[in-house]
């Protein structure tokens, strides 16, 4: 702020918080096909920065939400913080820019692991907090189709990436470190980072975060996660949210991730326009 006291900054921020239920149905999310209730609560925030000379946009998105399956105890459903920020010099849609992308989960996962010395099936944890994660730094040439909307092609990006043994497809292939439970590896390429944050009517709101990455032309070297989220304000304090994702990992799987999530919820929102 201090570099730009000679400019007209115009500063826009928005905070919105949510807690719904909701009704999903999967297939192969995490490997498995399923239906179940949630209890979700969500927080959304982003801050944009624009002068004649910069234009700055971050952005943290972080969702928390159990399930509950027929015939079955709660567990963890989503878990996601995520963290963007985007830095470009100029005010025309058309720039170019740096950005750096931060994403792990707030608590560990479990699954069913069978115990050869008990001889029951138990309980495990598999990771935690940055494990999986990854940090993304990229340069490149951005696109503002909206005041609050960003998409950034980047034509350099390093990636670094953690992940639990647990969790790969392939356990044999070397990494650049390891640590107890935790493999790193790093990756050089091109990717997309998409930021959408449009309202389509006055009680209609687009949001879409999305990352793309590829270093190879085959299925081992491409990797994607797209979040879409249509959020439908009812009354007041009360929204309809539809939430659609798709991933694709080769390092868990060769198959495309789906879920999509309906929510009826109450929700907090605050725009401070300056």
């Amino acid at each position: 702020m201090a570099n730009c006291t000679n400019d007209s900054i115009t500063s826009r921020s928005t905070l919105t918080t949510t807690l719904s239920a909701s009704y999903t149905t999967s297939r192969n999310w995490q490997g498995t096909d399923f239906q179940n209730y949630a209890l979700s609560s969500g927080l959304f925030w982003q801050d944009d920065l624009q002068s004649a000379k910069r234009r700055h946009q971050y952005k943290v998105i972080a969702d928390l939400s159990y399930l509950k399956f027929i015939d079955s105890t709660w567990v963890k459903g989503a878990d996601r913080l995520q963290t963007n920020f985007l830095w470009s010099r100029t005010e025309r849609k058309w720039t170019h820019s740096y950005a750096v992308v931060f994403y792990t989960q707030f608590l560990p996962a479990e699954r069913q692991a069978f115990n050869t010395e008990t001889g029951r099936s138990e309980r495990e944890r598999i990771g935690g907090f940055c494990s999986p994660g990854g940090l993304e730094l990229s340069y490149g040439a951005t696109w503002y189709p909206w005041p609050r909307s960003s998409i950034q092609f980047s034509f350099a990006t390093a990636k670094i990436t953690s992940a639990p043994k647990a969790t790969l497809q392939n356990t044999e292939l070397e990494h650049f470190a390891e640590t107890g439970n935790t493999v790193f590896d790093m990756h050089y390429g091109g990717s997309l980072l998409v930021n959408i944050d449009h309202p389509l009517t006055d009680r209609i709101n687009w949001i879409n975060t999305s990352r793309f990455f590829c270093n190879g032309l085959d299925r081992d070297h491409v990797n994607f996660e797209v979040i879409n989220r249509v959020a439908i304000k009812l009354w007041k304090c009360l929204q309809l949210r539809f939430d659609t994702r798709l991933g694709y990992d080769p390092q868990v799987n060769y198959d495309l991730k789906f879920s999509q999530e309906i929510m009826l919820g109450v929700f907090y929102e605050r725009r401070k326009p300056k």
